[in-house]
């Protein structure tokens, strides 16, 4: 991990996210511990499946949450855990709610089952992505 900041020591980050149409963030020390956006440009309508492909990194190498939650509404759409540096997918399915211009889906990064996060009752790191999303017809 990052020597010129020891939190990046204790706590994990987000390595990568990749989302089904190629838009990625790439983390690493000093970026994968952040909270970070990903405007991505892109439009989808809703019923469409967007697939994210995550790796995450624990220095401790304890178990961690990936989740994905749904914009301004704070809905989880999906969550999986993994051990450290085994990628994991989570989906989202585009639903009638998420219409708008800016629709944020958010990848959360949590320790498991630990008490201390990063960025508190933010998680431990966070990706935005940001969508414009139509209404199916």
């Amino acid at each position: 991990m990052n020597t010129q900041d020891t939190s990046g020591n204790f706590y994990p980050r987000i390595e990568s996210v990749l989302d089904s149409f190629g838009h990625t963030f790439q983390g690493g020390p000093g970026k994968g511990d952040q909270i970070a956006w990903c405007r991505t440009g892109f439009t989808l309508r809703v019923g469409q499946v967007v697939a994210f492909t995550c790796i995450a990194l624990d220095p401790q190498d304890r178990p961690l949450r990936i989740e994905l939650v749904r914009g301004q509404l704070i809905e989880k759409a999906d969550e999986a855990y993994t051990s450290g540096g085994q990628p994991v997918t989570l989906r989202w399915e585009v639903k009638k709610a998420d219409v708008q211009r800016d629709a944020i889906i958010t990848v959360k990064l949590w320790t498991k089952d630990y008490e201390y996060h990063r960025h508190g009752n933010l998680g431990d790191a966070q990706v935005n992505f940001v969508y414009q999303v139509f209404p199916d017809s």
